[in-house]
């Protein structure tokens, strides 16, 4: 797919990036105040990792720097061990104009790739989304841990058990979550690594959700413990990468809404080191007539401590592409809101027309497949970038 590299961009490989003089380091942030600092007070960004690269910070800056202008990049998830990892991107092709190339940001999952790689196909997947990195555009990566206590997929029994057990010393959880990382995840982080590309890396995705065995023990804001133990185990995760020798991350503290889904507050559970917030923000529809939003519950918390914000996963769930993307645009000019990047996903499945509580997450959720989703990216300027400034 490397026909799919952007050329447009005039952007050095990460590894040539030199941190620029004005890049942004956005300062703490009250409720009321989600911009960026203004140019004047931009400073050399500040990161998680104290031994992180020159790549790692540049994109730190890179990043800041997009919510400084009021700006927000535009993302699309892959699914890389599909039948057609790129397909969201191509279909943006379809037609005139052409408009692929107007995606910045590329979201993939090492669980996924892992699987490919093991199975023998798309082998040249991870070597194409570097080529887009090097020409420009910004990696995101995702791990999904199975549960290291049943081998079950990431979804297996949630609580505070099993995390505990990760955390104590010589346990068989503990040796399996971190086998996980070292053969699962370490080696394509040192792939992007030793090819000069940064990415942003998003372990223990929505960790103060209910719905991974990783996330609250209750539904109703977690216990004490649990509180503690998930920024533990997001700080074993950071070490272990760090012992690896893995200094090419943007940290990403991945949440959803603390008020809207029975889960803990992102702000109470938040690590004690991150370079980025991403808030998952999905408008769970059950008629196509329903009115679309743009769902931003626990943003503005999780802005006023963080160091720079992102909208990691948006836009409709339960949806049969009834959902416009110019809703994002309005919703954050109204909030006065600016995130780094806005990622949609990739179709996964059919919804279900009968379902009416929330629980239905499949359906169309990729730009191609939205009303509006190539209108509203015709909005976006040439390197990705949507206008957000009210």
């Amino acid at each position: 797919m490397l026909g799919l590299v952007a050329t447009r961009r005039t952007v050095l490989r990460a590894a040539a990036w030199s941190v620029p003089a004005a890049v942004v380091a956005p300062a703490v942030r009250g409720p009321l105040a989600l911009a960026a600092p203004a140019a004047s007070e931009r400073a050399a960004p500040v990161v998680a990792d104290p031994s992180a690269n020159p790549a790692a910070k540049a994109l730190a800056g890179l990043l800041a720097g997009f919510s400084a202008d009021r700006t927000m990049a535009v993302g699309q998830q892959l699914n890389v061990n599909g039948d057609d990892p790129f397909g969201p991107l191509t279909a943006l092709d379809a037609g005139a104009p052409a408009l692929s190339d107007r995606v910045r940001v590329l979201g993939w999952t090492t669980n996924e790739w892992h699987y490919a790689v093991k199975h023998g196909y798309n082998e040249q997947v991870l070597g194409d989304l570097i080529a887009r990195a090097q020409a420009g555009d910004v990696l995101v990566t995702s791990w999904y841990p199975r549960n290291p206590r049943s081998g079950a997929g990431a979804h297996d029994s949630p609580g505070p058990k099993v995390v505990r057990r990760v955390l104590t010393s010589g346990t068989p959880e503990r040796r399996r979550f971190l086998a996980e990382f070292d053969h699962q995840v370490a080696p394509y982080l040192l792939q992007l690594q030793r090819a000069g590309v940064a990415t942003v890396f998003r372990p223990l995705v929505e960790a103060n959700s209910y719905w991974f065995w990783w996330g609250c023990d209750n539904g109703r804001g977690g216990s004490t413990g649990w509180r503690k133990d998930v920024k533990k185990l997001y700080r074993l995760v950071q070490k272990r990468a760090w012992a690896r020798g893995i200094h090419n991350i943007v940290w990403c503290c991945s949440f959803v809404p603390g008020s809207d889904y029975r889960a803990a507050d992102p702000v109470a559970t938040r690590p004690a080191a991150y370079d980025i917030a991403g808030l998952s923000s999905y408008d769970f529809e059950s008629h196509a007539d329903d009115a679309d939003e743009l769902v931003l519950g626990s943003y503005a918390a999780m802005a006023a401590v963080s160091p720079r914000m992102a909208l990691a996963e948006v836009g409709p769930a339960n949806s049969d592409g009834h959902w416009d993307p110019a809703v994002i645009t309005a919703g954050l000019r109204a909030a006065g809101a600016a995130p780094a990047y806005g990622m949609f996903w990739f179709d996964d499945g059919e919804p279900d027309p009968t379902n009416t509580d929330g629980s239905q997450i499949a359906g169309l959720k990729q730009i191609s497949s939205l009303t509006g989703g190539k209108t509203w990216l015709g909005t976006a300027s040439e390197d990705g970038l949507v206008d957000v400034a009210p």
